[in-house]
C-alpha cells in the first residue's frame, strides 16, 4: 500500500511538473507593448497578452529584458526559449518557428505637434527629420522597403522622443500608439498601419516544435471558443 501511495503521488507530482514548464522569454524597450516597469519587472500591452497565451499553454514565462541585438543573438542560440515579431518576413521563418496565429496588434503612426502638417503615409516621412527609438529597428514588418533612414533621429526612450516634437526640435517621432491621455494636450497621434505580432522560438532549441505545439494549441482552442 506504501508503494503505490509513492507511485500515485509521484504520478501526481510529475503531472504538476509537466504542465508548468519553466521558459524565458526576451523583451525589450518598445512602450506601451513591452518595457520594464520602474521595478524593473516586464510591463506593457504586449507583455499582458504574452503572459494570457502562456498561463493558457501551462507555461511559466520567466521575463528578461535586453537590447534588441542581444536578445535575437541569445534567441538565434536557443538560449532564450521565446519572443514576439512584428509581421515576420521570409528571413524570419527561415530560422524560426512562428506561431499559427498573432497574439495581438501593435499600431504604428507618429506623435506630432497640432499644428504640424498630417501624416498619412510613411513614406511621407523620407521628406522630414524625425525621431524613433534606438531599440526599434522596424526590420520586420512593411515599412523597412519604404522608409529611409538617413533622416532618422534615434532616441533613448520614449520620453526624448516626445520632448524633441514638444520643444520643435523635431516634427515628427516614429512611435507605437499611446492614447492622447498619455500625451501632451498640444500633442497628436497619426495612425499610420496596424501590424500582427506573432511568438517566435528559434528551430535550433531542442524543443522548439513541442513549445511551439503547446501555443499553437492553446492559441487555436481559445480562438475556437
Amino acid at each position: 500500500m506504501k508503494t503505490l501511495f509513492l507511485l500515485v503521488m509521484g504520478c501526481l507530482f510529475f503531472s504538476v511538473q509537466a504542465n508548468n514548464i519553466e521558459i524565458s522569454y526576451f523583451y525589450s524597450n518598445l512602450p506601451p507593448y513591452e518595457f520594464a516597469d520602474k521595478n524593473g519587472k516586464a510591463a506593457g500591452i504586449g507583455i499582458a497578452h504574452v503572459k494570457a497565451i502562456l498561463s493558457k499553454s501551462e507555461l511559466n514565462g520567466n521575463y528578461h529584458y535586453y537590447s534588441v541585438n542581444k536578445g535575437l543573438h541569445l534567441l538565434r542560440q536557443g538560449k532564450v526559449d521565446f519572443s514576439a515579431v512584428i509581421s515576420p518576413n521570409t528571413s524570419i521563418y527561415k530560422d524560426f518557428l512562428v506561431s499559427d496565429l498573432p497574439i495581438y496588434s501593435i499600431v504604428l503612426g507618429v506623435i506630432r505637434q497640432r499644428t504640424t502638417q498630417p501624416i498619412n503615409n510613411v513614406s511621407q516621412l523620407n521628406l522630414y527629420n524625425f525621431a524613433a527609438l534606438k531599440e526599434t529597428s522596424f526590420l520586420f514588418n512593411k515599412i523597412a522597403s519604404v522608409l529611409q533612414q538617413k533622416n532618422r533621429y534615434n532616441v533613448d526612450s520614449f520620453a526624448q522622443g516626445v520632448h524633441l516634437v514638444s520643444v520643435n526640435k523635431l516634427p515628427y517621432f516614429l512611435s507605437y500608439k499611446h492614447t492622447e491621455q498619455q500625451l501632451a494636450t498640444t500633442l497628436f497621434f497619426d495612425v499610420l498601419i496596424e501590424e500582427p505580432v506573432y511568438l517566435i522560438i528559434s528551430k535550433q532549441h531542442p524543443q522548439a516544435q513541442t513549445l511551439m505545439q503547446k501555443i499553437n494549441q492553446a492559441m487555436n482552442l481559445t480562438t475556437s471558443k
